[in-house]
C-alpha cells in the first residue's frame, strides 16, 4: 500500500511548501502514532459521510498524495531518492487516484464515482477539514468558501502577509529551535505574540477575547502554506488557556 513513512513526511512538512493546512499537520505529525489516529479519523468520517468504508481507506491513503503531488515530487527530485515513487507514486488527478485505489483496493464501480467526488471535493477544500481532523490543536484556518452558520466562540481575521512579517521576526529569534511554545492573546481587537525573547503586536478583527498557547513551527507551517490574503482563524473552545 501506498503510505508515506512519517519521517520522510515530516522532511517534505520541513523543507517543501505545503498548499493546504490540514495536509501540515498531517505530514508534521511528530510520530507515527499520531499520524495514524488522523489516517484514522479521516477514514471514519468518510465512511460515515459515503457508508462505504473502502472509499473512506481510499481518502485516507491516496488524498495526501493527489493534494501534495506537486511537493512530493519537489523533495524527490531534491533528495534524488527515486525510491519512494514506491510508496508515493505522481497523482495528478482524482480520476488517476481512483484508478489506483481500483486497481490496489478492487473498489467497485460505484465506490470508484463517489471516491472521484469525494476527492475533487478535498481538492477544492470543501471536505478537508470534515476528513483531516486538526487534532489537539487549537487551530482551525477557514477556507473562504466554507459555511460561517456555526461561528466559534473567538474567531479572527488577520491579513496574511501581515501575519508572516510577525511570524519571520519571531522564527529569526530562534536560532534554529524546533520547540518553541508561543502564546497569543487576543483583546481589544490586537493580536500579541509571545515567543522567548519576543513580542508582537498586531492589529485584527476579532469577536472575543482569549488566551492560548501552541506549537511555534507548527502554526508558522500552516500560516505559510495559506494563499488566501485574509486568513481567518478559529481559536478552539476547549483550547483556551484563559477566557476574558
Amino acid at each position: 500500500m501506498y503510505l508515506i513513512p512519517q519521517e520522510v513526511a515530516r522532511d517534505i512538512a520541513t523543507f517543501a511548501i505545503l498548499k493546504y493546512p490540514e495536509m501540515v499537520r498531517l505530514f508534521s505529525a511528530k510520530t507515527d502514532e499520531e499520524a495514524d489516529r488522523m489516517e484514522l479519523e479521516s477514514r471514519r468520517k468518510v465512511a460515515a459521510r459515503t457508508g462505504m468504508e473502502q472509499v473512506g481507506r481510499a481518502v485516507s491513503i491516496f488524498a495526501p498524495l493527489l493534494l501534495e503531488h506537486e511537493a512530493i515530487t519537489w523533495y524527490i527530485n531534491r533528495t534524488q531518492d527515486y525510491s519512494l515513487r514506491k510508496v508515493a507514486p505522481e497523482i495528478l488527478s482524482a480520476e488517476e487516484a481512483a484508478l489506483w485505489a481500483q486497481r490496489e483496493m478492487m473498489i467497485s464501480g460505484e465506490e470508484f464515482e463517489i471516491l472521484i467526488q469525494e476527492l475533487i471535493g478535498a481538492q477544492n477544500g470543501r471536505q478537508l477539514t470534515d476528513i483531516f481532523d486538526i487534532g489537539d490543536s487549537f487551530l482551525h484556518v477557514l477556507h473562504q468558501s466554507e459555511s460561517e452558520e456555526h461561528p466559534p466562540k473567538v474567531c479572527f481575521t488577520v491579513e496574511r502577509r501581515k501575519l508572516l512579517h510577525i511570524l519571520k521576526l519571531a522564527k529569526a529569534s530562534m536560532r534554529g529551535r524546533s520547540d518553541v511554545v508561543c502564546e497569543l492573546t487576543l483583546k481589544n481587537g490586537i493580536a500579541v505574540f509571545v515567543t522567548p525573547g519576543t513580542q508582537f503586536e498586531l492589529n485584527i478583527q476579532v469577536n472575543g477575547s482569549a488566551k492560548v498557547t501552541f506549537d511555534f513551527q507548527l502554526f508558522n507551517q500552516i500560516i505559510t502554506s495559506y494563499r488566501d490574503e485574509t486568513i481567518r482563524i478559529e481559536v478552539m473552545k476547549d483550547h483556551y488557556d484563559q477566557y476574558f
